[in-house]
């Protein structure tokens, strides 16, 4: 089991006061990157389909960072939906994401680009586009089925 599925705030405090008492700041900064590292990110890549939201982004991207807290507001508005991060910086986001670019129908003007969500029917390409249009997008009702996609 992963450091980061186990720490809440009060044993992450713990930890932190008992590598300062121990080992000084090497491992505090270890303990950090581990605790901080948003669990959403160290999960299982999902199988095509198994989200309703998929979101691809990267941990150091920073227009991800941008989007990531919109992502988070999603997760919490919107329960009855389904939905992953998948990083796109290990080989099986990276192949997951190609299959959503091939199903979606994506063009390549907008392939390779992060951060980016496919919902229903459509893509959204970016942080404002995350930020605002998904947001619009999920809260005018059920998504749409995936049989048609596009942007």
């Amino acid at each position: 089991m992963r450091v980061s599925r186990i720490l809440n705030p009060i044993s992450y405090s713990l930890l932190t006061a008992l590598c300062v008492l121990t080992a000084g700041g090497q491992v505090i900064r270890m303990v950090r990157a581990v605790a901080h590292r948003p669990e959403e990110w160290a999960r299982v890549v999902p199988a095509f389909g198994q989200a309703d939201v998929v979101y691809f982004g990267e941990l150091t991207c920073p227009a991800c960072k941008a989007a990531s807290p919109a992502i988070t507001e999603l997760q919490r508005g919107y329960p009855r939906y389904r939905l992953a991060r998948v990083d796109v910086s290990t080989p099986a986001g990276d192949a997951l994401q190609e299959q959503y670019y091939r199903a979606y129908k994506v063009p390549q003007r907008d392939r390779n680009r992060i951060p980016i969500a496919f919902a229903g029917r459509r893509y959204f390409l970016g942080s404002g586009a995350i930020t605002e249009d998904l947001r619009h997008y999920l809260s005018a009702g059920p998504l749409p089925s995936r049989s048609t996609s596009g942007r």
